[in-house]
């Protein structure tokens, strides 16, 4: 699939997030590439006007125009002569962020550092770590791995529930949060550990061949990698009863929320919507379960269902190293230890995707159900206070 096509089919489809990845490598091999500059710039105007907080929204117009710059600038180069009209748009674009926010007063405040430095060296690389992976579930994170990005904060936004369950939405999503980054933090202990672990000693395996992979740091990596997968039929579930689907709870899945019927058309309640949070998520739903899905597919995201059905069910052997021939083995999936973290980091990736996609997705279509709600009474909730760190334990 050609450079322009996988990425642009990825902005079409809603998922930001890969699009603005996939452009960022693009510019890593190609400097100054217009229509990388171009695209980033474009995606991130669209994303930053979905948020709700207005300084991350500013946030995200001021790089978009940092972007718009680039892609007009003397040297920027393009491959094709009908660029000329994607630059004119980008140049529009540059021109409206610069009715809207003050650009020179926003780069005069340095927006992308945070000042404010973890206490302990483990937890410094840790975050570091974080940033540089864009594992933060925070949409600043997308912006590159900068300080500003530093902590965990998306979260639903204002949305219109019961007078008897005020808060059933933001608790649910605030425990796949948590579910999120103690996956996110196994992970790293998986991929990081450097000696073995003591509840390994004396535990006697045997060195078959190819030499497997069997420690407390892989099986932390497979934790990890079930907790990520198991994010996206939470989301279904929550999707479910946020837009009164109605589907039988034993019958929710990320895979069967779209359609009544695999081979019926998208349901009605979401092809009405023009939400672009609700459309990512359907794109990725289509990258996981569909083999033959070459829409918007990523290379990554093939096996990871597979994956996930033998660590989950079945075998899945982790060897040490890649096998030249893989032999016959009825029994197993066999992966190399490389490969499977490879996929365990990309899963997690897609999960952090989901949660910001679920909850911009949410935020739109408050905004779409606004005017049918003129003339409801509508009571205000107190806020409630953050959990304390010190309660965490």
């Amino acid at each position: 699939m050609g450079l322009n096509n996988l990425g642009n089919r990825l902005r079409v489809a809603g998922r930001v997030v890969e699009a603005l990845e996939y452009w960022r490598r693009a510019l890593e091999v190609l400097p100054n590439f217009g229509m990388a500059l171009c695209n980033r710039a474009t995606i991130l105007a669209a994303y930053g006007e979905s948020l709700e907080d207005a300084g991350t929204k500013a946030l995200f117009l001021w790089v978009a125009h940092r972007e718009a710059s680039a892609a007009i600038s003397p040297t920027a180069y393009y491959t094709h002569v009908r660029d000329q009209l994607t630059r004119d748009n980008v140049r529009a674009l540059k021109q409206h962020i610069e009715s809207v926010i003050d650009v020179d007063g926003i780069a005069a405040l340095d927006p992308l550092t945070w000042q404010e430095t973890p206490a302990s060296e483990e937890e410094r690389t840790y975050r570091h770590w974080c940033l540089v992976n864009c594992l933060f579930l925070n949409p600043s994170n997308d912006l590159g791995p900068h300080t500003v990005a530093n902590t965990d904060s998306m979260g639903l936004e204002a949305h219109v529930v019961r007078v008897d369950a005020h808060h059933k939405l933001e608790s649910f999503f605030d425990q796949m949060k948590q579910e999120y980054v103690s996956a996110r933090w196994l992970l790293y202990e998986g991929l990081t550990a450097k000696m073995p672990h003591f509840s390994d000693r004396d535990v006697l395996l045997q060195a078959t061949a190819p030499r497997p992979s069997l420690s407390l740091a892989i099986e932390k990596v497979k934790i990890a990698y079930r907790a990520s997968y198991s994010l996206f039929d939470k989301i279904a579930f929550f999707i479910n009863a946020y837009m009164d689907l109605a589907i039988p709870e034993k019958q929710v899945s990320f895979r069967g929320l779209w359609r009544t019927d695999e081979k019926k058309p998208i349901r009605k309640e979401f092809d009405l919507t023009g939400n672009w949070g609700f459309c990512a998520l359907y794109w990725l739903a289509k990258d996981f379960f569909e083999k033959a899905n070459d829409e918007v597919a990523e290379p990554q995201a093939r096996g990871l269902s597979s994956i996930r059905n033998h660590v989950e069910h079945k075998y899945l052997r982790v060897t040490l190293a890649e096998c030249p021939v893989v032999p016959p083995d009825d029994l197993a999936f066999m992966v190399s230890r490389k490969q499977f973290e490879g996929k365990a980091v990309h899963l997690l990736k897609l999960s952090r995707s989901a949660l910001i996609y679920l909850a911009i997705g949410v935020g739109l279509e408050e905004r779409r159900r606004g005017p049918s709600l003129a003339g409801v009474s509508i009571e205000e909730i107190p806020s409630t206070p953050f959990l304390p760190d010190a309660e965490k334990i």
